[in-house]
């Protein structure tokens, strides 16, 4: 089928104007030509041969994953993060499931490849600014993206002085029950032709935390259990994380019962910006000063 329909491409090149203007990565294909570049489609078939290095008609794919240029698709940012360290789940070959595509007018295309999937709803894997042309498709923007890997919309947003890809999914503790999902909102920012993944940091540098909220997530800290409860309201100047955080002597579970039982619920605001290619929040989370006012309290 593949074969029949288009001619495939991969790589650095392609014509263009200018140097800076030639594409990271393209295919060519004779799919859909007879329709308005906006509403162009490509089989999830293509999608993988054309961001992942490797890839074969059985849905098996090379590992350690490279992207279409040849790179590894590694996940450099997290590196504060405790609760980042979770389990790999077993590879499978790639399905229509690990495929997202969003719109975002005329030709252009967010594409996002779950090649590699985890024990707590999050994947990673390569993600692709990419434009349709009445001959094919071509990458202008790559990288890599690790978020929630399920009922994902992907977008580009200003802030600050730059832009970021925003990634808004959900992890279920079953896929049939949406009572049992939790949504999270990933940021990227977008460097030259790179997405480029980064921890947030304060205003000296220092790593704060991830630049990943989920909305809702429990934990224990001591002989203590926690909830906390976000929201993400974005503005062209910085992103608003509203954070509420109830704290119970006992197991946080959803019943009125746990409410009642809580001990002390606070509730902050902290504002994140882009600026001079760092992710910059005005403070630590709210999780983060009550873990250190409990551990100044226990020395």
């Amino acid at each position: 089928m593949l074969a029949a329909a288009a001619v495939v491409v991969l790589g650095c090149g392609g014509k263009a104007a200018t140097p800076a203007e030639q594409p990271l990565c393209r295919i060519t294909t004779s799919i859909g030509v007879n329709k308005p570049l906006a509403d162009r489609t490509l089989p999830a078939p293509f999608w993988f041969s054309l961001l992942v290095r490797g890839y074969v008609s059985t849905g098996a794919i090379a590992r350690p994953t490279r992207d279409c240029e040849g790179q590894l698709v590694t996940w450099p940012a997290d590196a504060c993060a405790a609760d980042a360290e979770v389990k790999p789940l077993e590879a499978e070959p790639l399905g229509d499931s690990d495929l997202v595509v969003s719109h975002l007018g005329e030709g252009r295309r967010l594409v996002w490849v779950q090649t590699e999937h985890f024990a707590n709803g999050e994947a990673v894997g390569p993600v692709a600014l990419s434009v349709f042309d009445p001959r094919g498709v071509s990458v202008t923007t790559l990288g890599a993206l690790r978020a929630y890997g399920s009922r994902v919309q992907l977008r580009l947003e200003r802030l600050g002085d730059g832009q970021v890809l925003i990634a808004e999914g959900e992890a279920c503790a079953d896929e049939r029950d949406a009572r049992t999902c939790v949504r999270g909102i990933r940021l990227v920012p977008v460097g030259r032709r790179r997405f480029v993944p980064l921890d947030v940091s304060d205003e000296a540098g220092r790593c704060v935390g991830r630049a990943f909220f989920p909305l809702k997530y429990d934990g224990t800290l001591g002989r203590k259990s926690y909830r906390v409860q976000s929201s993400v309201n974005f503005a062209p100047d910085a992103v608003t994380v509203q954070e509420s955080l109830t704290i119970s002597e006992g197991t946080m579970g959803n019943s009125a019962d746990a409410t009642a039982a809580a001990v002390a619920r606070m509730t902050a605001e902290r504002r994140i910006r882009l600026a001079g290619g760092r992710v910059v929040a005005d403070g630590p989370s709210l999780l983060d000063r009550w873990a250190r006012q409990e551990q100044a309290k226990a020395n």
